[in-house]
């Protein structure tokens, strides 16, 4: 087939060129096919000296650290080997290969990747395995087609921070807890295996996530969180003076009045909730939140 060459940058700047051949990348990849069969998909850079042919160049940009896994992938249109040895890489390496192989549409890259992570068990996804799974696109785009990759994750998820309270308590488990992305522990918060002592240690859980992040959660992520705290369940007094008090927690109009409906329930119908009204009561003032 004819050469030409491959670029990863990032920005402005050029971090690799490699060497291939296009008969290889369209053999093996819709997205290079796609792309390479298309008008203007090269550019022609100088001819780089007197006599010497232009050399036809496809630009595909990725981010510095994926530089090496795209390197990667493409020697598996090669070579049909992974850069990835079971027992001695991170799986995280191979969920970063998986990646950019499914970015790059190259089908048995994806398929070889998946049945190396077969091969592991629960105990070998390490911190960085879990959130590079947790904020791979194939996974939240097409979850059923991962069904055992998501399996093995959360299987992961559970072992760790199933004990909610402990793992609040324990120094190393918050600090995994908290580098874990939003995705990752809304599966967590939103399990009936993980075990709480009531509702309002998953409501702290949350909080105690969102309180971490170096920059405040945008507004999905928020949501995704709340969706998982299950109102009715969580005490009067949590209910009424705690959460409204929670700033990352937002009332959609949905929400409010899902909020207002638990509120009333919970007021009524226990003797934590009578005692709140009682006291309100004796103090002047009409129900906190009616």
């Amino acid at each position: 087939g004819e050469g030409g060459g491959g670029k990863a940058g990032h920005e402005d700047d050029v971090l690799d060129t490699s060497a291939v051949h296009a008969c290889v990348m369209c053999a093996n990849s819709q997205h290079f096919r796609d792309k390479l069969l298309s008008s203007g998909a090269f550019s022609l850079p100088d001819a780089g000296g007197a006599g010497a042919a232009p050399a036809r160049v496809l630009e595909e940009r990725v981010s510095p650290d994926d530089v090496p896994h795209m390197r990667s992938v493409v020697r598996f249109m090669y070579t049909d080997k992974l850069d990835y040895v079971h027992g001695e890489d991170s799986p995280s390496l191979l969920i970063s290969i998986l990646r950019l192989a499914d970015q790059f549409r190259v089908p048995d890259c994806v398929a070889a990747c998946c049945r190396e992570f077969g091969k592991l068990r629960v105990d070998d996804i390490d911190g960085p395995a879990l959130c590079a799974l947790y904020t791979m696109p194939p996974l939240a785009e097409d979850p059923a087609a991962h069904a055992s990759m998501l399996v093995t994750a959360e299987e992961r998820l559970y072992s760790l921070f199933a004990d909610a309270v402990p793992a609040m308590r324990s120094a190393e488990l918050r600090a995994q807890l908290v580098a874990l992305p939003p995705r990752a522990v809304a599966a967590l918060l939103s399990s009936d295996r993980l075990r709480v002592d009531s509702e309002n240690s998953v409501a702290a859980m949350a909080s105690l996530w969102v309180g971490a992040q170096a920059a405040p959660p945008g507004p999905e992520a928020r949501a995704l969180l709340a969706g998982c705290i299950r109102l009715q369940r969580l005490s009067p007094s949590y209910l009424c003076g705690v959460l409204p008090n929670l700033t990352w927690y937002g009332f959609t109009n949905e929400g409010a009045a899902s909020y207002f409906q638990a509120v009333q329930a919970q007021l009524l119908s226990g003797p934590e909730g009578r005692a709140l009204l009682q006291a309100q009561a004796m103090r002047g003032g009409g129900p906190a939140a009616a």
